[in-house]
């Protein structure tokens, strides 16, 4: 990969951000032009009305409080009439069509309102869709197009945003036949705006993930919770938007991890390990283990407890009862080394004591960071100690660990916390929520009705929210660790140090004895410092961005691609300027002013390449920026396998076949190039593509090639008609007329076949490039044959036993084209209708006994299952 340095200016350039969501479901929204699926939440409902007062629901139906649909100060056109919405929650367990035909209810209940559903997403979280939702227009002379298609409707635009003007709020109405997402992606898809989006209503926006306990995790993000400081958190949140420290194993030296902890269990390591016996595996001595682990690598989004700051990282148990004993120096030593040499990536160490300093453990640490991680060195952290002394303990002292200190919810140094000129950084250590000991050991032994107000703490004993201390702080620097690690694994230890110091929030910066005085040091590189606070509180999101910026710029993705929709990213995700280019081939589809984008070719067996122009971030004095072009390499190769989809109307008693050639493995979809139609008898339809940035006037000799076997004449008939909606510049239709003669057609995927008037069978066949290879046909890439024959229901009576007979004839025994439906049976007299005997087109013979009727004369009319009438038959009078 060549990289080049390009010099602009960096104010030219505008902040672009994204994210997508997850599986495919009928209900959908766009963004930035990608389908974004929810899925249904038949439990609930929104409804919008004018008068709150002529709310008419069935008692089944649990109603919550009425409010305002726009703020009092909100100015909104005069056309639009304020309305009321509340929430109901549907009591009883409703099957999709009980859900439905409890909307309808409501609806014809309430002929003024407004009803929509509730969603819910991956994680499983309400989403509520209101009367709302956003248009972007193009320009604004726009403002037209964007009234008409509210006409068109029956929605009503309600406000203009004043800060964004192309912005605009439009509101279905009652009388609308699609609620607000529907409409939203009609307007999206009809082209006439450049950007839609339904307005969603949900809940606890202070979380990003789904655990238990996570609101009360101040430490990862604090919302002001139990009366903190909002901001002054790790910003995990914004940190696993790019990692979550997978691949990445840190170890923890303590008194043992609760192996088999349900919020744990996912991410243990497999090797483990005890220093007091020297054995494998490791044990549990008491609870401050688990509780450490659980600050670094408790899983996240699983709905139970709380998020580890590395959720994805793998924890590896080092046990140690933490008492001094005998050999206990030892110990410690070995625990580090069995660590670094089984390979640990971190090594968090909420533990330390002056007894303890001594060349032995020292040796140990030089050796994890020196040897380990294959001579990258391993990140080895440290808790400062809770003495509130003002010389940080051992070995957090010790220059070549990173030593944390604690602070509390509102930003200041905990008062336990020790500090002093060999203090690196800060993180939160006061009433951290984490992983406790299963059941009543560990932290949270007490009864959650206890009258110590001190002890209440959470009803499921398997967590709890009362640890702290600098052996909380610690493990969350480990975890940041993971994080930057997972992002860059070539990193060595002393640049994970350096991103990590570097990063780290000034919080409470100032004078006084509510600041800190963050200075210049001699000795400290990574930017101002200060004795109670370090480098400042750790930022996770921050260090992570450096992190990506840490590695060599490229463009991730697949060496070839086919014609299915594939994704491309670029590893500078940090939000600035990007613009993406490709070769002729292959089509960037969406994504363009992103770090990542998704293309499909539009060739075959082809080189091609995409190319990124991207901001690096760096910025000079003189207002430029150093930017990189970068181009990868790939080809678009051709699916390996196709059929031909075929569908054939039996009921409508035509004699027209619509077939689309598909790629079958690996593919859903097909590239836009050339393919060829052949077939033995009957017309070819097809219709042919205008390039939309090439049109040509004359399709004939530039689109459709022909060539007749033994010389027949093929007749050629042009027609103008309207394109399909698929086909961008459209096109005419192309009629090949063959006599029975062979005939082939360069054209796009589909084509009709009419085979009115033929016998015999029919062969039809479809290939990728020109068939005549060499003066031969090649082979196809996909063909069938059939036997068509008369669509006709030939009717009969029997007089014998007085018995109408209605037999439909198939295309053939094994070939039966088009899905079953139902058809009808008509049966008439000189005075009026009679009866109706419905039976399945899958059925060749229906018999219509007629014993009970009267004498006298017979009708019978066959309708298919579209209404149309495809027989008639006079029955001999009886």
């Amino acid at each position: 990969m060549q990289t080049y340095k390009f010099m602009f200016s960096f104010f030219a350039f505008i902040l672009l951000c994204g994210s997508v969501i997850y599986a495919q479901t009928p209900y959908y929204y766009y963004y930035k032009g990608e389908k974004q699926y929810l899925n249904i939440d038949r439990s609930k409902l929104f409804i919008s009305v004018v008068d709150t007062a002529q709310l008419n629901l069935a008692l089944d139906i649990k109603k919550s409080k009425f409010l305002g649909d726009i703020p009092v100060n909100r100015q909104v056109r005069q056309e639009y009439t304020k309305r009321y919405w509340q929430e109901l929650t549907l009591q009883n367990s409703l099957s999709a069509s009980q859900y439905q035909s409890k909307v309808s209810l409501i609806k014809q209940n309430n002929v003024n309102a407004v009803v929509s559903p509730y969603f819910t997403n991956q994680s499983g979280e309400k989403i509520g869709l209101s009367n709302f939702f956003y248009v972007k227009l193009k320009t604004l002379s726009d403002t037209t197009v964007l009234k008409q298609q509210a006409s068109i409707y029956n929605a009503t635009v309600v406000s203009q945003d004043k800060f964004m003007p192309l912005w605009f709020v439009v509101s279905v109405t009652s009388t609308s036949n699609y609620n607000a997402m529907e409409l939203s992606n009609i307007f999206y898809e009809s082209g006439l705006f450049r950007s839609t989006e339904p307005d969603f209503m949900v809940e606890n926006l202070s979380a990003c993930v789904n655990d238990t306990y996570f609101n009360d995790q101040w430490g990862l993000k604090n919302s002001g919770q139990s009366d903190g400081m909002v901001g002054i958190d790790i910003k995990a949140c914004d940190a696993w938007q790019i990692s979550t420290g997978t691949n990445v194993v840190v170890a923890v030296l303590d008194e043992g991890i609760e192996l088999n902890h349900p919020d744990l269990a996912t991410n243990i390591y497999p090797q483990s390990y005890d220093t007091e016996s020297g054995t494998s595996p490791s044990k549990v001595f008491d609870g401050h283990g688990t509780a450490c682990a659980g600050i670094i690598g408790a899983v996240k989004n699983n709905n139970v407890g709380v998020a580890g700051v590395a959720p994805n990282c793998k924890l590896m148990s080092i046990s140690n009862s933490l008492y001094l004993s005998t050999l206990s120096k030892q110990q410690f030593a070995n625990g580090i080394n069995w660590a670094w040499k089984n390979g640990a990536d971190v090594i968090s160490n909420s533990w330390g004591h002056s007894v303890l300093a001594g060349e032995l453990i020292n040796n140990a640490i030089d050796s994890a960071i020196i040897r380990g991680r294959n001579a990258k060195g391993t990140i080895v952290v440290f808790s400062s100690g809770n003495s509130s002394d003002s010389c940080v303990s051992y070995p957090a002292n010790l220059s070549n660990v990173i030593a944390v200190g604690a602070i509390n919810r509102d930003g200041k140094r905990a008062n336990f916390s020790d500090y002093g000129n060999t203090l690196d950084i800060v993180a939160p250590g006061v009433s951290i929520s984490t992983t406790d000991r299963q059941g009543r050991k560990g932290y949270n032994f007490e009864t959650i009705i206890d009258t110590h107000a001190a002890y209440t703490d959470y009803s499921n004993r398997d967590y709890t929210g009362k640890f702290g201390g600098t052996s909380a702080a610690c493990p969350h620097v480990a975890g940041v660790a993971a994080l930057v690690l997972s992002i860059n694994p070539d990193l060595t230890g002393q640049q994970v140090r350096n991103i990590i110091e570097s990063t780290a929030q000034k919080i409470r910066q100032g004078t006084g004895t509510e600041y800190y005085n963050y200075q210049t040091t001699t000795g400290r590189p990574n930017g101002t410092w200060n004795n109670e606070m370090g480098y400042g509180l750790v930022n996770a999101h921050a260090a992570v961005r450096k992190a990506v910026l840490s590695l060599p710029p490229f463009i991730s993705g697949p060496a070839s691609i086919n014609c299915n929709k594939t994704s491309f990213s670029i590893n500078r995700n940090s939000c600035l300027y990007y613009e993406w280019t490709a070769s002729s081939g292959i089509q960037i589809v969406s994504g363009q002013g992103t770090d990542s984008i998704t293309v499909k070719g539009t060739s075959y067996n082809a080189n091609g390449w995409i190319e990124v122009f991207v901001v690096t971030g760096g910025v000079y004095a003189n207002g430029t920026a150093e930017y990189y072009i970068l181009r990868k390499n790939i080809t678009v190769r051709t699916p390996s396998s196709y059929a031909i989809s075929r569908s054939a109307n039996i009921c409508s008693n035509s004699k027209k076949m619509n077939m689309n050639i598909m790629s079958v493995q690996p593919e859903a979809d097909l590239c836009d190039c050339p393919y060829w139609w052949k077939t033995t008898a009957g017309t070819l339809t097809v219709n042919t593509i205008i390039p939309a940035l090439s049109p040509q006037a004359d399709m004939l000799n530039e689109d459709v090639e022909t060539d007749v076997i033994e010389n027949e004449i093929a007749e050629y008939v042009v027609e103008s008609v309207a394109p399909a909606s698929r086909i961008v510049g459209g096109g005419p239709t192309i009629i090949v007329v063959s006599n029975n003669r062979t005939v082939q057609t360069k054209y796009y995927e589909e084509a009709v076949l009419d085979f009115t008037g033929i016998t015999g069978s029919i062969t039809v066949s479809c290939y990728l490039e020109n068939p005549r290879l060499s003066g031969s046909d090649a082979s196809p890439i996909a063909s069938f044959t059939f036997n068509p024959s008369s669509y006709i229901y030939n009717t009969s009576y029997s007089p014998s036993n007085r018995t109408i007979i209605l037999s439909q004839e198939q295309l053939s025994s094994s070939e039966y084209l088009g899905e079953p439906c139902q058809l009808q049976l008509h049966l008439y007299n000189d005075s009026g209708y009679i009866s109706t005997v419905e039976f399945s087109s899958g059925e060749s013979i229906v018999s219509i006994p007629l014993n009970s009727l009267p004498a006298g004369n017979y009708y019978i009319n066959v309708v298919d299952c579209n209404g149309n009438v495809v027989e008639s038959k006079a029955i001999p009078a009886f």
